[in-house]
Parts: structure tokens; C-alpha cells; sequence
């Protein structure tokens, strides 16, 4: 469980990132949404887990 939680937090730290970045460079949501819906893809990809 501590696993899971572990990966559940840094994967919230990955979107907070990402909205981050976008406001700051003025994206939409549209865009913000799936910059961080790539980018949690490639990081469940690099740790093998499914979506």
C-alpha cells in the first residue's frame, strides 16, 4: 500500500507541474489537460504501470 500511495503522490506532483507550466505560459485547459495526460502516460510507461 505504501508503494501505491507513493506513486499516487507522484503522479499528483507531475499534474501540479504541468498546471503549473501551462498557466505559466498561458495554455488553455484544453491544452494544460492533455500535456498532463501525456506526460502521466510516459510515467506510467517508465515504472510499468497500466492505465
Amino acid at each position: 500500500m505504501k508503494l501505491t500511495l507513493s506513486r499516487a503522490a507522484e503522479m499528483e506532483r507531475i499534474i501540479r507541474r504541468v498546471i503549473m507550466d501551462g498557466i505559466a505560459a498561458g495554455d488553455n485547459y484544453k491544452k494544460i489537460y492533455q500535456a498532463a495526460k501525456a506526460r502521466l502516460a510516459a510515467y506510467s510507461e517508465i515504472t510499468y504501470l497500466t492505465a
